[in-house]
């Protein structure tokens, strides 16, 4: 049985990341679910998020229920995240597609995923995801034939279409 929610750490002189991931019976990340990590003080919150977020689900996550869409090898696929204007363009290299990617579902498991965790940021307004700087490399790599920024009120929309069915 999956519990999904794990207390926040008491840990002085650090900063507390919350990494969204799949939990419980679905398998889209949310923005429901989340673990903390306690990380070294940090400005950098939405680039150590994205760190962290490649890194996967600890043991001890995976024993309450969270799951992570990436394989081992996602681990250093982020290579930095810049903002302009309230659009964040955040780059990886080809190791951050999971198997599966490809298809529908796996590329809807995916994208939850990544969404979450930067649209956690409120200054956040859309996202446009690159690989070798490329944002239509990054999308044709899940099976779409170019760009396709995604919008805050895209991805609230996908959420609410999420839970009705």
């Amino acid at each position: 049985v999956a519990i999904c929610l794990e207390e926040e750490p008491d840990v002085a002189a650090a900063t507390i990341l919350q990494i969204y991931f799949p939990c419980g019976a679905t398998d889209l990340a949310t923005g429901q679910a989340y673990v903390y990590r306690a990380i070294p003080p940090t400005d950098l919150v939405l680039t150590t998020t994205m760190r962290e977020m490649t890194k996967g689900v600890e043991a001890d996550e995976a024993a309450l229920g969270f799951r992570s869409p990436f394989a081992a090898e996602a681990s250093g696929a982020f290579l930095g995240v810049s903002i302009s204007d309230g659009t964040a363009f955040v780059e990886f290299t080809d190791d951050i597609f999971p198997a599966g990617a490809d298809t529908a579902e796996g590329a809807q498991v995916f994208l939850s995923t990544l969404n979450a965790n930067v649209f956690q940021f409120t200054t956040i307004d859309e996202i446009e995801y690159r690989v070798g700087g490329s944002c239509d490399a990054f999308w044709q790599r899940i099976g779409f034939e170019q760009c396709d920024p995604i919008t805050r009120a895209e991805w609230r929309a996908q959420l609410a279409g999420s839970t009705d069915g």
